[in-house]
Parts: structure tokens; sequence; C-alpha cells
């Protein structure tokens, strides 16, 4: 009997353990969702202090265009004010979405409008806070299912119903957000039908803050196969990309292969050379001889007076000793007698 209490203790103090582990988690992920959600609600109302600059700066160059500004002030106000529910929400961010896109498609008729500093800077910051919404709408929804999946999972269903964790809603772009804009550039300047975004931007729907509005009150907003959220929408079939252009054919280089002699060994076979580019040659030009100096005659020599050292004379022969008294009596010829 003691041993049978022991183990139904022991069971007891596992689920509680196991209970409070599931609360905690669940408590955990409502959390996140809420601060997610907080995250959303800065950059929706950092889009709504945009828009009222960009719609003046487009009124500067199509000030005709009174039905697109009137329709971008009034969605505006309609998604800044406070909705009764989640899914009233939703649908004013998704209205003011298309409004926005109708603007954008307006500036694409006017060039000197898109060439605007002031217009073009809006447009990059509204860009970047589009972006910021998406991400964040990406991180809400992930938290979001993950959460859902585990309120509505058994065995911890049960812990969500005792300490009433309800369903929380999707945040999901819908309806006319997701259509296509047509744009015709004929007569009047430019005319828009239809409600999306333009400019080739894309931009989740949006939800202000307030209590009333809070994710875990409400039902999800869009339906999808099995009752989750909708698929994003695909690509427009109407984009045009220019065609790629072919890489051009380039023959390959010719190689002449030696014939294989199988009586000698493969290292002494002839080597493939690779090819060498060879420069295109040029015209040889024929060599040019220098000028040269006149022949000089070798036998003429300068005159004595020109050169800067002196000439040898030629060796004469020595002169005949005057005969002395010693010699005798000189004959007719000039030579001394010689009485012998």
């Amino acid at each position: 009997m003691e041993f049978i209490g022991l183990i139904l203790l022991v069971a007891v103090i596992a689920i509680v353990l196991w209970a409070i582990g599931v609360y905690n988690s669940l408590v955990k992920m409502r959390n996140q969702i809420e601060e997610a959600w907080r995250q959303i609600d800065v950059e929706l109302h950092r889009r709504y202090d945009l828009i009222p600059n960009l719609v003046e700066t487009v009124r500067g160059y199509a000030a005709h265009e009174k039905g697109v500004f009137e329709a971008v002030t009034q969605a505006r106000a309609a998604a800044a004010q406070p909705q009764p529910s989640l899914e009233a929400r939703a649908a004013a961010e998704n209205a003011l979405t298309a409004t926005i896109g109708r603007l954008f498609a307006v500036a694409e008729a006017y060039p000197e409008l898109k060439a605007n500093q002031n217009f073009l800077a809006l447009q990059t910051e509204l860009t970047n806070t589009e972006d910021r919404i998406a991400n964040g709408r990406r991180y809400y929804n992930a938290t979001v299912r993950e959460y859902n999946t585990k309120t509505e999972t058994f065995p911890s269903s049960i812990v969500a119903s005792i300490f009433n964790f309800k369903r929380a809603a999707y945040f999901e772009a819908e309806g006319a957000s997701r259509d296509v804009v047509s744009v015709d550039f004929g007569q009047g300047g430019g005319s828009v039908a239809g409600a999306t975004q333009g400019g080739g931007w894309q931009a989740p729907p949006g939800q202000a803050g307030g209590q009333q509005n809070n994710p875990f009150n409400q039902q999800q907003t869009t339906a999808g196969p099995f009752g989750g959220p909708a698929a994003p929408s695909a690509p427009s079939a109407n984009s045009q990309f220019a065609p790629p252009q072919a890489a051009p054919q380039v023959p390959p280089t010719q190689q002449q292969y030696p014939p294989y002699n199988p009586d000698v060994p493969s290292w002494q076979q002839p080597q493939v050379q690779p090819p060498v580019d060879v420069p295109p040659t040029q015209p040889v030009q024929p060599p040019v001889d220098p000028p040269q100096a006149p022949p000089v005659d070798p036998v003429a020599a300068p005159p004595a007076e020109d050169l800067p050292y002196e000439l040898p004379q030629e060796d004469a022969p020595p002169a005949e000793p005057e005969p002395g008294p010693e010699d005798g009596p000189v004959q007719p010829g000039g030579e001394p007698y010689n009485p012998r």
C-alpha cells in the first residue's frame, strides 16, 4: 500500500512539474508575441508620419490628382484611429497600403518628380519602413504559429484551457494590397486603375497600438487551406525583363599533335607545345647606312705647321772630316794623299 502511494505521489509531482513547464513556455511565447506587435506598431506610426510629407511633395507636381491625394489622406486617418477589432485594423492598414501604391503609380508619370531629391529621400525612407514592417510581420506570424500550435495540441492544450490561453491572430496582407496596379500614361497625364502597391515595393498591412486591439482577444483575419494564414501572393506575370545576352562563341585553339611511335618510350615521345599567340608581324624596314666620312689619302700628309709635333728627319750621311796636317796633302778628288 505504501509503495502504491509512493508511486502516485511521484506521478503527481511529475505532472505538476510538466504543467509548470508548459505554463511557463506559453507565457514566454505570449510575451514574445506582444513584443513583436509593439515593434510593428512603432514602424506603422512612422509610416503615418511620412505619408503627409510625401503627399505634399507629389502635390507640387501633380496638383490635378486630387482624388488620389484625398484617398491617401482618408486612408491614413482611418488607419491611425483605434479600431474595435484586429480584423478592422488590418482592413484599414490594407486600404492605406493600396492608396500609397496609387500615389507612387501617379508619380511614375512625372519624370521631374522622380528626379526630385526630397521625393527620392521620402520614397527611400518609406521603402525602408515597409521592409522593417515586413520583417516584423514575419517574426510575429512565426511566433504566433508556434504559440497556437502549442495551445491546440494535446496535452499542452489542457494547460492552455485551464489557464485561459487564447488563440492569437495572424497579421497578414489581404484584399486590395495583393492586386496588380494598372497605369495608363495616355492623355491626361496618367491615370491609375485598381488599388495596389506601385514602384516595385511590397508592404504588409499594419495595426496601431491599443489595448482593444490585442491579438489574443481576436480570431485570425485570413483563411488558408487548413484554416491557417493565407499564402503570400506570387510575383506578377506582367513584369518584363530584358532577355539575357548570349555569350560570344570562341573557336577552340587548333593544336597539332605529332604521331605516336610505339617503338619509342613514352618519355622520349615528342612533347606537344601549347599554342603561342604570335602578334602580327610588322613590315621590316631596310637598314639605313650612317653617313661616311670622305676617304683620307695616307700618302698626303698635312703641312708641318698644322701638326702638333715635329716630324722625324731622314738620316743623312755623316759629314767627312776635314783633313788635318797629319793626313798629308789632299788629292784632287778630295781624298788625302796616301804615299803607300
